[in-house]
């Protein structure tokens, strides 16, 4: 247990006589202990191959980095490499109070501009799942092959990404890597992080593809983990919930 945090700014005492070191203090704070199943509560970025100087110009850095955690999914995040023509890359990390249920999964809302999609981005931007400082799950989006990424980019789709099985996770970090003699603004606008239920599992002899002749019955089954409970509809979207297991 605490009930104070103190920080102490060794600055000075290395920049000599007549000079003078300050830290700005924005806020500090402390979360409660929340569910597994609540959203993001804090964000930062970091940086690599780009220094404190270069950060901020040519509009290099995290831009409005609270919009990504916010409640408002028309707001957004800028993560950006600028127009430097530099080797590096720039994170935005989203952080969650506590570890998801094993086996849960996450969703990223991401929008790029058309030029930079045709200039080869989905090859540079990477996705990275942490328990802590532990690196438990990461993925380049090009090899997402199964999904329509140009178009999700394009239109600020959710893309969904599925850690695996018994996987817990409390941070979400995405990377955006340097695009070398590119000359446009290198830049992806971050709506949102969001956990979610992983996608249920389909057992043998179930299966997510039942084909059926007109008329017949079929029979459907998937399992999901025990935090979770599956929904089943009689329509591909909306309608009306059929059966809760």
């Amino acid at each position: 247990n605490y009930d104070r945090v103190y920080l102490k700014d060794y600055t000075s005492a290395v920049l000599g006589l007549g000079e003078t070191g300050y830290t700005d203090i924005y806020y500090a704070f402390h979360g409660s202990d929340s569910g597994a199943c609540d959203q993001a509560f804090a964000t930062s970025f970091e940086a690599s191959g780009l220094t404190v100087d270069l950060l901020g110009l040519g509009k290099a850095g995290v831009t409005n980095s609270e919009r990504a955690i916010d409640a408002d999914q028309t707001n957004f995040s800028e993560i950006s490499l600028g127009a430097l023509a530099v080797a590096g890359s720039i994170s935005q990390i989203v952080y969650f109070e506590t570890p998801s249920n094993p086996g849960d999964a996450f969703q990223i809302k991401l929008k790029a501009t058309a030029a930079l999609l045709n200039a080869g981005l989905v090859n540079k931007i990477s996705v990275s799942a942490y328990n802590g400082s532990t690196e438990v799950y990461t993925k380049d989006l090009s090899t997402l092959l199964n999904l329509d990424l140009l178009g999700l980019l394009t239109n600020g789709d959710p893309i969904p990404f599925d850690p695996g099985s018994g996987v817990s996770f409390d941070r979400v970090k995405i990377t955006l890597n340097s695009l070398l003699n590119v000359n446009v603004l290198q830049t992806i606008n971050l709506y949102s992080v969001i956990r979610t239920a992983g996608t249920p599992i389909f057992v043998s002899p179930a299966s997510s593809t039942v084909t059926i002749c007109s008329g017949t019955s079929a029979s459907l089954t998937a399992t999901t983990s025990s935090t979770n409970e599956l929904t089943w509809y009689d329509v591909q979207t909306g309608g009306t919930p059929q059966v809760l297991t």
